[in-house]
């Protein structure tokens, strides 16, 4: 089979367009006789890259080359396979050991041939020389529009291009800005200022956009949508707007700075970032905490995430409902829950209660799991066919010159290029649950996790098994008709379609098993039981029965901790 490669870099690439490298190379095809040849095309990508794998397309031929489904490659000329002689010995290595042929152009060349391998080398090397080039011309222009004021990249909050392509100010975002310098100058910390702008509702940068942030938890790989519009104001984005040079009119390029509108008068800006010091309390480095169950803990009452706080002074270590944060409080009913205690309580409830262990082991996932995951794969897929072909467009009209310098052409390029690089993520971690829910997999996931335990397992390593096994603790707090209170915590697992419920009072030194609940049977002897309450309650089931729905459970979970046992982890 045939491969036609196509690339072109950008803007300044001066090669032919990707649709007559395309054209020239069906013609060429059809010449010969080669029927239904394979495309490759990198769009707005450099031939300098040292890494085959940095160009998609190119890392693709050369792997169908690798496993001989590809025998001739037509390139319209040598530039377009290379500018980067280390890619091009690459090529040619595998071109003659796989026995390919090469059609520049759509003339047959021998790669083999010692002449024609010194005529490649010096070409390579006026490829190399001539990106190089292109590539400190670029870099002038950049340098050049940066001098004139014009914009490049992401803007700060406070700013927008106007329709040449400079600086202008976003005058509802510049009274932000220099009320946040007022405030400042008063002697409000950027965290107070933050939580300021954050009762009063002032609207982030991100709230100008729609669509959500995708966050994939490292350990868990659970991933969870937040709204853009739902961004709040922090003190670190505080206090890098004040530091920043651009709100005084002197934005920073390299080591050079040049004038821009100004948001605040430079006396201001002075004199603001000399009292900023003076507002930050004196607490030298700030403490590094470890919290076991961050990222998997959140609240029963308002579903907002219980987050680990530990004092260096003090007894209140605990996790907390971030709703009950000052000073936007929103969640009354939750209460905090001791750090040692809770951590203690799922580590030895996880490793050291042979009955969970052995229901996990037994445990088999139900195919409809399995059918959501693989649905949910599915459509990540499908996506990433339909973002590729965006990007396509997107490269192809980046490289119009009509719209070379349109800088929303180049930020819808980028964000194309963002939004593949998330699905990509997604459908690694979609695979890895899918992987999860096979059950011979599952099984023996479940028998590393425990023979990886031991008791001075590294924080770090233990967060992973826990993260491995827990998907979500629920906190509820309640209190009885005789006004004592007492928790409830729900906790689903990862690898079981199982969810556990416990309960504990204020002290919570003993924990109870109030209940277990299963979604279906979880192994065989389970499924057997099932089917024969169906029959004698008279009720139809058919081959794909996969058990009931039942609540209740003799599993002896309950555990009491002692105040020697309590794990610390700092």
């Amino acid at each position: 089979m045939l491969g036609i490669y196509c690339r072109r870099s950008g803007s300044n690439d001066k090669s032919a367009s990707i649709e007559v490298q395309r054209e020239e190379g069906l013609s060429f095809a059809k010449s010969l006789g080669y029927d239904n040849p394979e495309i490759y095309e990198d769009v707005a990508i450099s031939g300098t890259k040292n890494e085959i794998k940095d160009r998609p397309s190119f890392a693709r031929l050369y792997d169908d080359i690798d496993k001989g489904r590809i025998t001739a490659v037509y390139a319209i000329d040598q530039s377009r396979i290379e500018r980067n002689s280390m890619v091009w010995n690459l090529f040619v290595h595998i071109m003659i050991e796989r026995k390919c042929l090469y059609y520049p152009n759509g003339q047959e060349f021998n790669l083999e041939d010692p002449n024609n391998k010194f005529l490649t080398q010096v070409l390579s090397a006026s490829n190399e020389l001539y990106a190089s080039l292109t590539s400190q011309k670029v870099k002038l222009a950049h340098y050049k529009n940066v001098s004139n004021g014009k914009t490049h990249g992401l803007l700060p909050y406070g700013y927008q291009r106007d329709k040449n392509g400079f600086y202008e100010v976003v005058q509802e975002e510049a009274e932000v800005i220099r009320r946040i310098y007022n405030l400042s100058l008063e002697g409000n910390g950027t965290y107070t200022i933050a939580n300021i702008l954050n009762k009063e509702n002032t609207p982030t940068k991100f709230n100008r956009f729609k669509g959500t942030i995708t966050r994939i938890d490292k350990y868990t790989k659970n991933i969870t949508e937040h709204s853009k519009e739902a961004v709040k104001w922090r003190g670190n984005v505080i206090y890098d707007m004040i530091v920043n040079t651009v709100y005084k009119g002197k934005r920073k390029w390299k080591d050079e700075y040049f004038d821009i509108p100004a948001i605040v008068e430079v006396d201001q800006w002075e004199a603001v970032n000399k009292n900023l010091k003076k507002n930050k309390k004196n607490v030298g480095k700030r403490p590094e905490y470890s919290y076991l169950l961050n990222g998997i803990i959140y609240c029963g009452h308002c579903g907002k995430e219980y987050r680990g706080k530990k004092r260096p002074k003090g007894n209140d270590n605990a996790y907390k409902c971030t709703g009950r944060r000052p000073p936007n409080s929103s969640c009354t009913l939750s209460r905090g829950i001791s750090l040692a205690k809770i951590e203690t309580f799922i580590v030895k409830h996880l490793f050291h209660k042979e009955d969970f262990k052995k229901g996990l082991l037994e445990q088999k996932t139900e195919s409809t799991e399995q059918s959501k995951l693989q649905k949910r794969l599915s459509d990540k897929q499908n996506l990433s066919g339909i973002l590729e072909k965006k990007l396509k467009l997107a490269g192809e009209r980046l490289l119009d010159p009509d719209f070379t310098d349109d800088p929303f052409v180049k930020e819808n390029y980028l964000n194309v290029k963002k939004q593949i690089q998330q699905n990509k993520e997604e459908i690694v971690a979609i695979q890895e649950q899918l992987a999860v829910a096979n059950n011979e997999t599952r099984r023996e996931r479940i028998k590393q996790i425990f023979e990886d335990y031991t008791d001075n397992i590294d924080f770090t390593d233990l967060k992973a098994l826990v993260h491995s096994l827990i998907k979500r603790i629920t906190v509820h707090w309640n209190i009885d008709d005789f006004g004592k209170g007492y928790y409830i915590f729900q906790i689903d697992y990862k690898l079981s379609n199982e969810r556990f419920l416990f309960t504990t009072n204020r002290t919570a030194m003993n924990w109870l098993l109030l209940t277990r609940y299963r979604k279906s049977a979880t192994n065989e002897e389970e499924l057997q039981e099932d089917k024969e309450l169906a029959q004698e309650m008279g009720w139809t089931i058919d081959d794909d029965f996969e058990g009931l729905e039942v609540v209740g459970g003799d599993y002896d979970l309950g555990i009491k901790l002692l105040r020697d046992e309590f794990i610390h982890f700092d």
